[in-house]
């Protein structure tokens, strides 16, 4: 804390996935491990556009539509 006062920094920003960090996707492949668990299937095309956008969006949306799907077919 003492050096960010020193050096006059005022503000400190931490992004550890993709950014910062190489993760390697991590967190999209443990993303479709829980949809895949949960029975809720994904393509290539949906998982591109995962990188960027809310993880809990992302489980949300799916499950959603998986259900929807569903429920159609009852």
């Amino acid at each position: 804390m003492s050096l960010l006062i020193r050096n006059r920094i005022s503000l400190l920003v931490c992004d550890m996935a993709g950014i910062i960090i190489n993760e390697n996707g991590i967190i999209y492949k443990s993303i479709e491990n829980i949809l895949s668990r949960l029975h809720v299937p994904t393509t290539e095309e949906e998982r591109i556009r995962w990188p960027g956008k809310d993880k809990k969006e992302i489980l949300t949306h799916h499950i959603k539509n998986h259900i929807k799907i569903n429920e159609k077919n009852i």
